[in-house]
């Protein structure tokens, strides 16, 4: 039960990346992505690492990405977040 939980979870936060690039998508089409992202408050690590799999071109402008790419992106970057996040967890700590 508790991974179902989980995996709720990093849906739900995935889905709320997603309506903030949509968001942004709208509002201010023209901007790069690059830029986009970074005034995001999410891992910088996850977003480089999300790009650079996906192969995006991250100075093309928001708006001219479609809603699938932009699911994608926020989809990768959750995961990749999530598995920066539970590998500091695990790490053994050193004084």
């Amino acid at each position: 039960m508790p991974n179902l939980q989980n995996e709720e979870s990093q849906n739900a936060r995935a889905e709320a990346l997603l309506a903030t690039l949509t968001q942004r998508q709208y509002l201010r089409p023209h901007m790069p992505l690059n830029i986009v992202l970074a005034q995001l408050d999410v891992c910088s690590v996850a977003i480089e690492q999300s790009i650079r799999w996906l192969k995006m071109d991250e100075s093309r402008a928001i708006g001219r990405f479609r809603a699938a790419e932009l699911s994608r992106l926020s989809r990768c970057i959750q995961r990749l977040w999530d598995n920066a996040r539970s590998q500091d967890t695990l790490a053994p700590q050193t004084v």
